[in-house]
Order: structure tokens, then sequence, then C-alpha cells
């Protein structure tokens, strides 16, 4: 699976590894180098894994690293790796000691990546790990959402708040 693709075929290769109905929880980050210390973590957390989790690396090179940083909200364009830590279950019971593996797995591997992208921001991640997707072009961002959107009317998600601290007051889940 090494190999230049299509974006479609990228987005599709895993379609049979993450049925419709199963359940996950995921983390994900980009790292700049595969370390020794790096391969050594990832060896010592999936000794035993879920038989649907699944952890993912692809490199990033070519064309994204040819858009400058500022030229988008997404600013990881270096060639780099994206890694993805993602267990999946089918019984409900199996979910908290699934998350709780992902999140100890995630502490460790944290210090090794730089940044992380939106798209794959869970519930339980705050507004650190927003800006952590969006970093230097947070601050850009969060004045466009002030001018755009001030009173954060788009906010069922982990989203730019509407100004480049962040409100005291914030709940991104919250419906009133």
């Amino acid at each position: 699976m090494i190999a230049p693709v299509p974006y479609v075929q990228l987005q599709k290769s895993i379609d049979a590894a993450v049925p419709h109905g199963m359940h996950r929880y995921n983390k994900m980050g980009y790292i700049p180098e595969i370390t020794d210390e790096l391969i050594d973590i990832i060896v010592r957390n999936t000794k035993e894994i879920s038989p649907y989790s699944m952890i993912l690396f692809n490199v990033m090179k070519g064309a994204v690293t040819r858009v400058r940083p500022e030229d988008t909200p997404f600013p990881y364009r270096g060639r780099q790796w994206y890694f993805d830590i993602t267990p999946q279950w089918v019984d409900p019971e199996e979910a908290d000691s699934l998350i709780a593996w992902t999140r100890a797995f995630w502490d460790e591997v944290e210090p090794h990546t730089q940044g992380t992208a939106v798209n794959w921001l869970s519930p339980d991640d705050g507004l650190d790990r927003v800006k952590a997707a969006y970093g230097p072009n947070y601050s850009r961002l969060a004045r466009l959402k002030h001018k755009y959107d001030p009173d954060n009317f788009f906010r069922l998600n982990n989203n730019i708040l509407p100004n480049a601290n962040g409100w005291k007051k914030h709940n991104y889940f919250d419906t009133a």
C-alpha cells in the first residue's frame, strides 16, 4: 500500500475496516520524525490490542507540502507522518477500557507530535487541542470567526472561538 494514489482511492482504502455501526474513538497527530523512542512506545502499547483497532501511519509529502502554511487554515505542511490511534469495538461494555487505553497511549505519543487535524478532534478535546489543530493560524481564524460568527452560532463541535483567547464561558456542545 505504499504508493501514490488518487485522493478518493485513499479515502476509500479503509472502508472495510470501519463498518457502519461500529463504535470508535481516536487520537491523531502529525509526526515530523519517527524516532527509536517513538517506535518503542508504539510497540509497547500495541502488544495487546483490540481485534478491530487500527494504528495508522500515512506519509505527507508532495503537493500538500508546497502550500504555504498561512495560505489555508491548515498549517502543517511539512513532510511528515499522519499518525492515528483508533480502537473500534462492537460491545458497548468495551468503551471505557478502550478509550482509557487510547488516552494513555496518546499521552506517551503526543510529545512526539506537532499538531493535529480538526476533523479528528473528540468531544473531550478542549480548546488547547483546537488551537493545536490550527497552530499559528488560530489567531487569524479567531478574528474571522469574530467578524462572521460573533455569537458562535456554529458551535456544536470543537470549533474556533470568536476571539483569539477564547471565551471564559464556553461549552462546545451547548445547544441553547
